[in-house]
């Protein structure tokens, strides 16, 4: 979805390209990209006022540069690297806002100086406006599917108490499955205290586990799997 926003970003604001960021925690990260200028390969950047991307996101503004070459030491210098390997002369970005809260930018640029028409500037906008709805959706989406998974997990175990109300194991059983399965882990180990020390009673996964014949004791400074 957002490699056709920023196809149709580049297209219709007649620029050279179009690059979708998002917002990682406090790093700028590039999504998607259209057009023949080189795209930021490996690019992590710390956000900052001194990239133009950065500065978009932290005002929340919209930045039309005419001529970046001519601002880049004294406005932008954290993108000079940038703007030399990509010979980027005019550059406009907006940022993507989600109830006014800033997820990332998106950016068009031209390789000679040529302002965009304050058309570009409003379709930019609407482009930015797109690109939020298809974050959003996909981030609904994975919490609707998450919350799904968590209810069936739940509806499962919930089933083999019923029909094991006098044998525990195969709740241990389950429950060890699900927590690996829904936590994205390797494995997952149910340990019992008995008196001072813990025994295994279900794991679930290719980690191995003392046997239950192998009882831990029950101190602070131990966690259960240490050998």
């Amino acid at each position: 979805m957002l490699n056709v926003v920023a196809e149709n970003a580049s297209r219709l604001c007649d620029a050279n390209d179009a690059i979708i960021y998002r917002l990682e925690s406090d790093h700028i990260q590039p999504v998607a990209h259209n057009g023949p200028v080189p795209a930021l390969r490996n690019y992590h950047r710390p956000l900052s006022r001194g990239l133009t991307v950065g500065r978009t996101i932290i005002d929340r503004k919209t930045i039309h540069i005419h001529d970046v070459a001519a601002e880049i030491e004294t406005e932008f210098p954290d993108g000079r690297a940038l703007q030399r390997d990509s010979g980027t002369r005019t550059m406009l970005v907006t940022p993507l806002l989600r109830e006014d809260i800033p997820i990332g930018a998106i950016s068009i640029r031209r390789t000679e100086v040529r302002p965009f028409a304050e058309k570009h500037i409003s379709l930019l906008k609407t482009f930015a406006a797109q690109a939020v709805i298809a974050i959003e959706n996909v981030r609904l989406f994975n919490e609707l599917k998450e919350s799904l998974e968590q209810q069936t997990a739940t509806s499962e175990i919930l089933g083999v108490i019923a029909s094991s109300p006098t044998d525990v194991q195969p709740v241990l059983d389950t429950v060890a499955e699900n927590a690996a399965r829904l936590c994205d882990a390797t494995d997952a180990v149910i340990y019992r205290a008995d008196n001072d020390v813990f025994r295994p009673a279900a794991a679930y996964g290719t980690v191995p586990v003392p046997e239950p014949n192998q009882p831990r004791p029950i101190e602070r400074g131990r966690i259960p799997v240490e050998s």
